[in-house]
């Protein structure tokens, strides 16, 4: 289950049967109604008859997700990893037994409730799981240089821990930048306009989401990207990220957060977002020039509007300059 769901079960969601428990589902993602069953635990079963037998029908016997996934990072781990690891052995289980790899891949999206298997693949290959802090620690030059996992479309693990929030300055710039007001509602020749867009760099156009959340952006609860009037561009502006185009917006959606979901890092943590940058830059294709050199440049601010300034890769020369010495 996602925390946003555990947080949400009331008492009257959970029903005991033959030892399987089963928990009602009201407000899955999408706005669907699931029925999510447990594997048969007597000990699991037991304690939770103990927390709910004093409660009131609509009582939720959980704390709420914020509250889990901060207690969660204390550990060094993310809620989201025990519903990585479920994925994980749920298949690992289903190879055990013979069954084909493809059959495995089909059941565990729908053990999880994935509606796409893109989705799924991402939880059984991109994130490392690690459960201890000091396994996390990484030496004093690494901590501050993401370059070279990134280059290689990696995780980037930085910082003393790897659950070390840095955010970037939001009194001087937001993470999104200053771009086109949020507030400006996209009408059907918008839409129309910013899905050419989303096809031109090759997204699943079902992952995007128009007119919704509070801004543009990466949306890790629901696993989708918000797209708002913010997606315009200041052109006015000197920043590159104000002024990088729609396109090159989405390819940082998409490429930088949604392929990397869930990501280790909380949202505006500055590693995060400069991932995003560096990634969307090299990685998505039909970017203009100008719009990668602008991506390339913002993962470089970040670092920067964090208090830990980088030196340009290689890489990063090549994309801005043009040449690499």
């Amino acid at each position: 289950m996602r925390v946003s769901e555990c947080a949400a079960l009331e008492k009257r969601d959970f029903k005991l049967e033959d030892g399987v428990l089963k928990l009602d589902v009201r407000t899955a993602k999408g706005g669907s109604v699931d029925t999510v069953r447990t594997i048969e635990d007597p000990w699991l079963a037991a304690k939770l008859q103990e927390v709910l037998e004093p409660l009131g029908a609509d009582d939720k016997p959980f704390y709420s997700a914020s509250t889990m996934k901060n207690k969660a990072a204390k550990y060094g781990i993310e809620c989201h990893d025990f519903r990585r690891i479920a994925a994980n052995e749920y298949r690992d289980g289903l190879l055990d037994e013979g069954v084909a790899r493809a059959d495995a891949n089909t059941a565990t999206q729908g053990f999880l409730r994935h509606s796409r298997f893109s989705t799924t693949k991402r939880y059984l290959t991109n994130r490392r799981l690690s459960f201890s802090k000091n396994s996390q620690k990484k030496s004093s030059e690494n901590s501050q240089n993401p370059l070279t996992e990134c280059e290689n479309d990696d995780i980037i693990e930085t910082g003393s821990e790897a659950n070390e929030v840095i955010t970037t300055e939001r009194g001087a710039r937001d993470v999104s930048g200053y771009r086109q007001s949020r507030h400006i509602i996209l009408d059907e020749a918008d839409i129309e306009r910013l899905n050419g867009e989303i096809e031109a760099i090759g997204a699943d156009k079902s992952v995007f989401r128009f007119n919704e959340g509070n801004k543009t952006g990466f949306d890790d609860d629901n696993d989708c990207v918000n797209v708002r009037g913010d997606v315009f561009p200041d052109l006015q502006s000197t920043h590159p990220r104000d002024k990088m185009s729609e396109r090159a917006v989405f390819a940082h959606e998409y490429y930088g957060h949604y392929e990397f979901y869930p990501s280790k890092f909380k949202p505006s943590d500055w590693r995060d977002e400069f991932r995003a940058s560096y990634i969307a830059a090299i990685k998505a294709p039909n970017l203009s020039v100008e719009d990668r050199a602008y991506l390339m440049l913002d993962a470089y601010e970040r670092a920067k509007e964090a208090g830990c300034p980088l030196e340009l890769s290689k890489k990063a020369r090549e994309i801005i300059y043009g040449y690499s010495e």
